[in-house]
């Protein structure tokens, strides 16, 4: 799949491709919807952010943990539990984790489904 995007290196000297002018690349503060990914991927401070619409299907492993983020970051890494009690094993970036008693944590398992179009 990477290599289609070396093809160009192959033109020879003189091909037109070569002759385009260089670009600036569009403005990066700007949201970009992605309907079929069901994402709204907003780019700003150096920082890219993509609350997701929906929420995957429970039968997927760690589907919560996973998919039942408020927002992926590439500021901050994706986590999931690394045991089964207390906040610090959870995994709870960009998540609302709840508790009664302080040791079981429980996070969102499904939310509203929404729909994002262009």
């Amino acid at each position: 799949m990477g290599v289609p995007a070396f093809l160009p290196l192959a033109l020879p000297a003189g091909y037109p491709f070569w002759a385009g002018e260089e670009e600036p690349l569009p403005a990066a503060d700007a949201v970009h919807p992605q309907p079929r990914a069901g994402l709204l991927v907003q780019h700003g401070g150096g920082h890219t952010t993509a609350p997701p619409a929906c929420t995957a299907d429970t039968w997927v492993r760690n589907a919560p943990a996973k998919y039942g983020k408020f927002a992926y970051s590439t500021a901050f890494g994706c986590s999931v539990a690394t045991g089964p009690l207390g906040a610090e094993t959870a995994g709870p970036d960009s998540t609302l984790l709840l508790s009664d008693d302080g040791l079981h944590w429980r996070s969102r398992v499904a939310g509203v489904s929404r729909s994002v179009t262009a």
